[in-house]
């Protein structure tokens, strides 16, 4: 199925193949069935369909796969263990796990993903679905955050930085009009609710939260760019819908709650108050 998806030129039939292994994994509640997956060649074909150039609905795929396969404790083991962390405990055979190059590959595509552009149900989906692969990555302990903080993208910047970056442009498209479907308002709420629990968890951990701190203030770009995110969205208004409704007016509270934790664990690191 790996290889139809690579190397047939139809997208409808690429899609088919990685909606085929989805299928698969997700019913596959043994780790030693899923593990016949996680070959090289699967990696390859993620890495290749996590690129922008690739359909929207293709690149969602791609990413419900791997993050399928990372529910599989030798696959995070390798993951872990390829992005620097060797005291990993489960035997790995290094000729069936990706390698550091094909997991560095997969770390930029989705960080492309979840700074993907548009506003449609489909972008904000594959940016949603990129997101809660990130926080699975984060939730792995020392190695997920080391992953998290040091990896570095083409542009030489961080993944924080570019969920920053995402979040900022979802404050910047300004409110919904009743024109657009409730699909849409649905989506951009719970990525940027997905993402602000991202941050917050991150910030407010024990051990590294000191470090994600520095990283969201180690420069005069990155540092306007948190304290810019985290005061927009941590005041009441209607940046996301005009209507008044009561479901759209508790989805919106709750991101402006996430987004004043995250306020005040920023600023309070920085040394000013809280207004």
């Amino acid at each position: 199925m790996s290889q139809i998806a690579m190397t047939n030129s139809e997208e409808h039939v690429k899609l088919e193949a990685v909606s085929i292994m989805n299928m698969i994994l997700i019913s596959s509640t043994v780790y030693s069935e899923r593990e016949k997956f996680a070959a090289d060649p699967v990696f390859q074909c993620i890495s290749q369909l996590l690129r922008k150039e690739t359909g929207l609905c293709l690149r969602k795929e791609a990413v419900n796969l791997l993050y399928q396969l990372f529910n599989c404790p030798k696959v995070t083991a390798a993951f872990c263990m390829e992005n620097g962390e060797a005291a990993v405990s489960a035997e790995l055979d290094a000729k069936t796990y990706p390698s550091f190059r094909e997991f560095n590959a997969i770390m930029d595509g989705l960080v492309e993903c979840v700074t993907c552009t548009g506003n449609s149900t489909k972008e904000l989906k594959l940016r949603r679905c990129a997101v809660t692969v990130l926080a699975f990555i984060a939730s792995l302990g020392k190695p997920g955050l080391g992953i998290i903080l040091n990896h570095r993208l083409p542009e030489r910047t961080n993944i924080l930085a570019s969920i920053l970056e995402s979040l900022a442009s979802d404050v910047n498209l300004g409110p919904l009009d009743s024109a657009q479907s409730v699909e849409v308002f649905r989506e951009r709420t719970l990525v940027i609710r997905e993402a602000l629990i991202l941050l917050n968890r991150l910030v407010s951990h024990p051990q590294f939260s000191t470090a994600v701190l520095q990283a969201l203030t180690s420069g005069r770009e990155v540092t306007s760019l948190t304290i810019d995110v985290a005061k927009r969205l941590s005041h009441k208004g209607k940046f996301l819908w005009q209507d008044d409704s009561i479901t759209k007016q508790i989805r919106e509270s709750e991101i402006v709650e996430l987004a004043r934790v995250f306020k005040r664990r920023v600023f309070t690191f920085l040394g000013d108050g809280v207004s």
